[in-house]
């Protein structure tokens, strides 16, 4: 049980940061109306977002240990 907590946990931060990452994606090439502008900015932002997710996911694992 406690391992299964720990796995959600885990990976819990990263999909919902890809989640986000993917709506941020859409809204940016709704509003600019071009796929490249997405992209890039998609790119600017996954970087820290996916290291946020990370520290973010290490926090929560180390509650549960």
């Amino acid at each position: 049980m406690k391992k299964g907590i720990r796995w959600l946990l885990e990976y819990l931060p990263q999909g919902l940061a890809l989640i986000l990452l993917d709506y941020m994606f859409n809204l940016v090439k709704y509003v600019s109306g071009s796929h490249w502008i997405a992209l890039i900015v998609g790119f600017i932002i996954l970087i820290p977002l996916l290291i946020l997710a990370g520290k973010i996911s290490d926090f929560l694992v180390s509650l549960v240990k």
